[in-house]
């Protein structure tokens, strides 16, 4: 009897002798066959509502069973993710692969009889009065009903009325006709060299990339599905599923390349570890996607005639909800392997092939029984005959055909015993020969399939008996777990309390005028809580453009800005996402259904089409988010901005630092010049309001702190001239009382009528010019002491650098982002009027309360494990730590 690779330990991708195989682990996935049961369970539901009305009728709870289809893709991926392993193995580390007419023979015994029984009792017990053809008989036997353009069939479906489900087996068997050549060509790109073969982290680069395309064929037939006209059978073409393929492929491909033994392959298992240990935020982020997907955003449940941007954004949500369910389940979180690895699910994801192919079946005989009508309610009792109905037969279909037929394919159906350290016997044809046989994937779930296998989570490292690929140390388990990140030694903790005391500010502006905070000098002083913004863009200004000030004036390396945008995306995308979709949903009903709305919305291009918000009539709960949106403008254009200062310090080919530094201010100057000239423009009579949120209106709040980021690049470098710039710097961080003063000088000049009455109003040119100006300086003096503070010490770190401030300004992206969603809620709950009602110190304290624990919890549960897999989507292999690079500030 043939051995599984497990048994006979991890082969070495050097051709060496196989590592043993890690103590307690079978080379079993038992969660996977969880998550099948889940997915199978979810399908029922789904169907159950949809045939009761459920979906429409029943309100929130209608609303959450509607989208349960994703339940699909999430078998479409298993099945790449289970069936792709063998070859991935081939292609990476050498292992042996069944052969197709094998492989072939196996996928037909584990589908086809159980599924045959089922047919034939759909077709005859349960048949439409008009009955069906030969043709149609052949069809749904061989699963080749999805490709008739023009089917005939009683219901108007694809099939009879109790096979409503089967497209999507057909979809599946598609694809495993598929994969073999599939797999072959990836085995080719993937291997493909002039000289010799590519190293390991070569060819699953490029497996990689071949998957890239592979994916975006679904949106490509999504396209030729809507253009010219709708063309209602092609949606159920293989192709327009080869994402959710794609992404168990690339599962496959990554816990692959995490066995071997290189630089890449270590890189990969700690991305595996980092997923595992996130399966927290990835099952939060999924049920915040799914939540976007209840929406109208992908068109009304049950319209057929979804518009193409519909289908593009559902295939999108649906792919982002699969990878987020799946890849911790691959990568087996402890905390999902204990819950789906249970006896309960273990058993459900055995039978759950059958769950899938009976559930219709049951439900027509419950419907032809009890007398209920198709779509006439009546969800409650349809479910609880149908559930447990559907598992009963799966179980008798389970032990009396699955499972004995299983022998077809040359594998027991008792689970393998602790895995030997010896083989039994070679194995020269496929890589997993005993394992368990369960219910199939995808809408086709099978609980334990041969050819895949996973592998264990943390394999020791493995032999190196024959080198080809030079790797400059052994990479052990212990070191290829992630670990705390440690403390940035360019980190500044009086940085984060500025931020802290923007994020403060910019709430008792807000809550001030939600309040009708009108009289008396504290009027004055909240209205100009708005200073908050300039101070958040000074930081922008002086994190972000630090490290190309330091590449302009050494002519080092500038960053890479493919690595800077991923983990700008990273940092600030997920969480602002999160509250966007709570806003729009609570406060924004009445826009729900406009597409333009949500993409506007999530985009932060509302700052180009001001009109349709500024007065309220939508973005109710994220009126703010305007700084933020000028934000990201800045984010994207800085490489450029950056750019142009480079090439203009650099010009004539001064080497000179003193010379490239002035040069670098000469252009922030000129920043500043271009600044005043919009400003001056924006605050012209009939501007349109979009001029006034154009990131070169704010030149000169960002300018600021890409001063200090020049200046403190220059004191570190080792021109002859740092010393002087470094004893500036260093009398600037020690007199901070002087700079503070010169911020509150003009601070205290803002809060007079000077630069207008309180609170926002459209300026005249004058006020808006010099409030631009004094908010610019504020911004300058308050961050210049913080942005030259060293150490621990000091009065600039006892300020703002204490434990209070410094954790407020860890969570202060949450406490700008969540301000008006609890304000707003508190309004909704009390009943009070905005504007009029409510005490000012009763609704800061509420207020406070509530964005405070939001924005804690926000931090720890999305920011922070975000953040960390930007820096790694962001980091190249071999490269050493980047930069600490500024949290997004609104």
């Amino acid at each position: 009897m043939a051995t599984t690779e497990f048994d006979q330990g991890t082969p070495s991708p050097r051709g060496g002798a196989p590592a043993p195989p890690t103590p307690g682990d079978g080379g079993r996935n038992g969660a996977v066959g969880g998550l099948r049961a889940v997915a199978a369970l979810a399908i029922l539901l789904f169907h159950v509502a949809a045939m009761s009305n459920f979906t429409t009728t029943g309100g929130l709870a209608g609303a959450l069973t509607a989208r349960l289809d994703v339940a699909v893709s999430i078998f479409f991926a298993i099945s790449g993710l289970l069936l792709f392993r063998p070859w991935a193995r081939r292609t990476l580390l050498g292992a042996s692969v069944p052969r197709t007419g094998v492989y072939l023979w196996r996928r037909a015994v584990r589908i086809l009889p159980a599924y045959w029984i089922t047919a034939v009792v759909a077709m005859i017990a349960l048949a439409e009065p008009a009955g069906y053809s030969a043709g149609q008989w052949v069809q749904m036997l061989l699963l080749v009903q999805i490709y008739d353009p023009a089917p005939a069939w009683p219901n108007g479906g694809l099939g009879p009325t109790a096979l409503g489900q089967i497209w999507s087996l057909a979809v599946e068997a598609a694809f495993y006709l598929a994969l073999p050549a599939l797999a072959w060509a990836m085995h080719r790109y993937g291997r493909r060299e002039r000289h010799g073969v590519a190293s390991l982290d070569m060819r699953a680069t490029r497996m990689l990339i071949f998957l890239i395309p592979v994916g975006l064929a679904s949106f490509a037939l999504a396209v030729v599905m809507h253009v010219p006209e709708r063309i209602f059978w092609i949606q159920f073409l293989l192709p327009h599923y080869l994402i959710f393929f794609a992404i168990g492929m690339g599962l496959a491909l990554l816990l692959t390349w995490a066995e071997g033994d290189s630089p890449g392959a270590a890189r990969a298992r700690q991305l595996r570890d980092m997923i595992a240990s996130s399966a927290g935020t990835c099952l939060l982020t999924a049920g915040l996607a799914y939540w976007l997907l209840m929406t109208p955003v992908v068109g009304r449940f049950g319209d057929p005639f979804t518009t193409l941007r519909d289908e593009e954004l559902r295939i999108l949500l649906h792919a982002v909800i699969t990878v987020l369910i799946v890849a911790p389940v691959a990568c087996r979180a402890p905390s999902l392997t204990h819950l789906l690895g249970s006896r309960p699910m273990a058993f459900l994801g055995e039978i759950s092939y059958g769950i899938f192919l009976w559930q219709f079946v049951v439900m027509e005989l419950v419907y032809r029984v009890t007398g209920m009508h198709y779509f006439g309610g009546g969800f409650l009792p349809l479910l609880a005959l149908s559930l447990p109905g559907t598992v009963v037969v799966a179980t008798v279909t389970h032990y009396l055909v699955e499972r004995p037929l299983s022998r077809l394919r040359g594998a027991p159906s008792a689970e393998p015993a602790a895995a030997p350290n010896v083989p039994t016997e070679p194995n020269t044809t496929e890589p997993n020969t005993t394992a368990r046989p369960v219910a199939p994937e995808v809408v086709v779930p099978e609980a334990a399939v041969p050819e895949a296998a996973p592998p264990p989570p943390a394999p020791v490292p493995l032999p190196r008996t024959a080198p080809v690929e030079k790797v400059a140390e052994t990479v052990t388990e212990e070191e290829a777990r992630p670990r705390r990140r440690a403390a940035d030694p360019e980190h500044q903790n009086a940085l984060d309390g500025v931020r802290a005391i923007a994020a403060l500010a910019v709430l008792l502006y807000h809550v001030s005028g939600k309040t009708g905070v009108v009289d008396g000098w504290g009027a004055w002083v909240l209205s100009r809580g708005d200073v908050g913004v300039a101070i958040f863009f000074t930081l922008s200004g002086l994190l972000l453009y630090r490290p190309w000030a330091r590449a302009a004036l050494d002519a080092g390396d500038r960053p890479e800005t493919r690595a800077y945008l991923w983990r700008r995306a990273f940092r600030i995308l997920p969480a602002y996402w999160l509250v966007a979709a709570v806003a729009l949903i609570f406060f924004n009903p009445a826009h729900n259904a406009s597409q333009w709305v949500w993409a506007k919305w999530l985009l932060l291009l509302q700052v180009y089409d001001v009109s349709a918000w500024w007065g309220g009539v939508e973005g109710r709960g994220l009126e703010h988010m305007w700084s933020l949106g000028v934000e990201v403008a800045f984010y994207v254009t800085l490489p450029l901005i950056a750019a142009a200062l480079t090439w203009a310090a650099t010009l004539g080919g001064a080497r000179d630092t003193t010379t490239r530094a002035l040069r670098l201010f000469a252009g922030l100057g000129v920043m500043v010049l271009i600044s005043v000239g919009v400003t001056v423009a924006a605050h012209q009579p009939g501007t349109p309001g979009e001029v006034n949120m154009l990131l070169p209106r704010y030149f000169m709040w960002f300018a600021p702190g890409m001063a200090l980021a020049v200046l403190s690049a220059w004191s570190r470098s080792g021109d002859a001239s740092a010393a002087g710039v470094r004893e500036f710097c260093r009398r600037v961080a020690g007199l901070p009382i002087l700079s503070w003063t010169l911020a509150a000088i003009a601070f205290a000049i803002g809060c007079t009528p000077l630069i207008g009455p309180p609170h926002l109003s459209a300026l005249p040119v004058f006020e808006g010019t010099v409030k631009s100006v004094l908010w610019g300086a504020v911004g300058l003096f308050l961050v210049a002491p913080s942005a030259f503070a060293t150490g621990y010490r000091g009065l600039t770190n006892r300020v703002f650098g204490n434990v209070v401030l410094r954790y407020l300004g860890k969570i202060s992206y949450g406490i700008f982002l969540w301000q008006f969603v609890v304000i707003y809620g508190y309004y909704a709950l009390s009943g009070s009027a905005v504007y009029a009602g409510g005490d000012f110190w009763e609704v800061l304290a509420i207020a406070l309360t509530g964005i405070l624990i939001l924005s804690a919890l926000t931090y720890h549960l999305i920011e922070e494990p975000f953040h960390r897999l930007g820096r790694q989507l962001g980091t190249r292999p071999g490269a050493g730590s980047a930069p600490a690079s500024a949290r997004p500030v609104p």
